[in-house]
């Protein structure tokens, strides 16, 4: 395989489970150098060591807390590239049901903690460096219950944009992910009508970021991986 990532060092935020992990796992197997940050990315040193090199560093961070990221930054020296994979723990609600606080805090994970993770982070990207957040289709297409992470998802694309023009050479993207296996039995029913009649593989999420690392010429966009989700 490839090692197109030798001697890169990419902070992956949300490394430890999901999409993020995958991203890690394919980052690696590339010959990337890995920096882990989650809320129990240390905690599972051994077994991330397992699986992407005895040499990652994994490290607690909270998103929202500004002395994690800033504690966060004073142990790394330099990265070419921060991948951004986390979710607030929500639970789909009518907008009419749906309280203020729980909604600020949602945008406090998904949103502004991306946005604070990355002021913190541009002094430590080198110039040909990137970044690549993570939307959802949620922000593409009206789902019920799900204003919030619409608002967070288009918001976070407008932010892509946005950096893409204001912090070059560094380059800016994100991926929007369709809905990713496992889920229950009336999302994999839904799948069946999509163009692609089934739920995403966390790796066809994670191939998506893969591509974005590699491509040096793309900057200010979102990938949809969805199915066709956003189609139908």
């Amino acid at each position: 395989m490839s090692k197109i990532f030798q001697g890169k060092k990419i902070l992956v935020v949300g490394g430890s489970s999901g999409i993020g992990y995958a991203v890690a796992v394919a980052a690696a197997q590339k010959g990337a150098e890995l920096i882990i940050a989650s809320r129990t990315a240390r905690s599972q040193h051994e077994i991330l060591a397992s699986k992407l090199g005895e040499n990652i560093i994994t490290c607690d961070l909270d998103i929202t807390s500004k002395l994690d990221i800033t504690e966060l930054f004073l142990q790394i020296e330099s990265i070419d590239h921060l991948v951004v994979s986390v979710r607030p723990d929500t639970v789909p609600t009518l907008f009419s049901e749906t309280g203020i606080d729980s909604a600020k805090k949602a945008f406090d994970v998904k949103f502004w903690g991306q946005y604070q993770l990355i002021q913190l982070a541009l002094p430590k990207i080198n110039e040909n460096g990137s970044i690549i957040l993570t939307s959802g289709i949620a922000g593409a297409k009206i789902y019920p219950k799900s204003l919030t992470m619409s608002l967070i998802n288009s918001a976070t694309e407008t932010l892509v944009k946005s950096l893409a023009v204001e912090i070059a050479p560094i380059r800016v993207n994100a991926v929007s992910p369709g809905f990713v296996s496992p889920k229950p039995t009336t999302v994999k029913n839904y799948a069946k009508t999509f163009p692609q009649q089934r739920l995403a593989n966390v790796n066809e999420i994670a191939n998506a970021y893969i591509y974005l690392l590699e491509n040096s010429y793309i900057t200010g966009t979102t990938i949809t991986v969805d199915g066709g989700a956003t189609l139908v």
